[in-house]
């Protein structure tokens, strides 16, 4: 928030009604305004000098002053920080926005988002201190960003960062050189309350923010993640079974082409030769030999190639059986070797079909 000294009193804070007091204003001591955290007394976390959604008043240092509400710019850093923060806390731990804390016995105020151990802390019965602290700085003084950090320390929260809006950057608060130590906008912020680093600029980038707690989600195994994730793995699955299915029929069908083709050739061979044998004694020993052998080869190829192409294109015709019975061995030979590319009778006998 960018908080604005609204004039009550000089500059001082008035005390929250109810508070017990014996004077009607309070100035922080010296000793609190030293920005060491050192020994002492604190008032619990909760113990408010302004009351929680009821004002906009905030106090640091004894000075009231009201929380404006933020235009555009701080606004949306103020989102993002509680988008990036929200994803990224442990299980064990809270973020929370705006969350008014009893910083010191005259400073009562909010930071923009924080980080801290979920339940309350049996020391106090109060909730935990924020661990960590996250300040967004626009229209908001330098000074009055510096006073709240020493404060945030001397109190003991661990870790505190300034979103400087003005010039795009981010700062993480030094206690030795009492300021904010600039970070390289593509440095990671680790931290034992986070699931995971966050990336710097994605407290700067909404598209980085995107990222990073997309990122955290699949840390976090996020139950609509896990599903997702799922349901893309199961796709594959599938989308490899049908490739796979299909490559292994076209696979299995050239070579089953292959193999009936030679097993083809091998029986129509071996008949030819049984009939020309058979018919050459009848019409001579040599004569028949080798009119047999053709003839034989002839009728062993014609009928290698309506075996094949019933079995590969189903029951023939009578004018296809006819065109293989009337066919010579050199179409017979022509026509069984377009049969691995063809897919149907007419792919066979197309082009040079002399009875066509």
């Amino acid at each position: 928030m960018d908080p604005k000294h609204n004039g009550y009193n000089g500059g001082r804070a008035m005390l929250a009604p109810g508070t017990v007091s014996s004077v009607s204003t309070y100035v922080l001591p010296s000793r609190e305004r030293t920005p060491t955290p050192a020994p002492g007394p604190f008032p619990r976390v909760d113990d408010h000098l302004v009351e929680p959604e009821v004002t906009r008043d905030i106090v640091i240092r004894g000075e009231r002053m009201v929380a404006q509400p933020a235009e555009k710019d701080h606004a949306d850093a103020h989102a993002r920080v509680d988008f990036v923060l929200l994803a990224h806390v442990k299980d064990d731990r809270t973020s929370s926005s705006d969350l008014l804390t009893r910083v010191t016995r005259g400073s009562d105020f909010a930071t923009d988002g924080s980080v801290r151990r979920s339940g309350n802390d049996p020391a106090t019965g109060a909730r935990y201190l924020e661990e960590l602290s996250f300040e967004v700085v626009n229209e908001q003084a330098p000074g009055r960003a510096k006073q709240k950090a020493e404060d945030l320390a001397y109190r003991g929260i661990r870790r505190i960062f300034g979103i400087f809006v003005k010039t795009g950057t981010v700062g993480e608060w030094s206690r030795e050189k009492n300021e904010f130590v600039p970070l390289d906008a593509e440095s990671f912020i680790e931290d034992e309350a986070l699931i995971r680093p966050i990336a710097v600029r994605a407290l700067l980038d909404r598209a980085q923010a995107e990222i990073d707690v997309a990122k955290a989600l699949i840390k976090k195994n996020n139950p609509e993640i896990v599903k997702l994730k799922r349901a893309a793995e199961d796709r594959g699955h599938k989308k490899g079974l049908d490739e796979g299915h299909k490559k292994g029929l076209d696979e299995g069908h050239k070579k089953g082409l292959d193999e009936g083709h030679k097993k083809g050739l091998d029986e129509g061979h071996k008949k030819g030769l049984d009939e020309g044998h058979k018919k050459g004694l009848d019409e001579g020993h040599k004569k028949g030999l080798d009119e047999g052998h053709k003839q034989g080869d002839l009728q062993g190829r014609r009928a290698m190639l309506r075996e094949i192409m019933e079995e590969q294109f189903g029951a023939l015709t009578p004018s296809v059986t006819t065109r293989i019975e009337m066919a010579s061995i050199e179409q017979i030979r022509a026509w069984t070797k377009k049969l691995r590319h063809a897919t149907s009778c007419e792919d066979v006998f197309a082009e040079n079909d002399s009875l066509s």
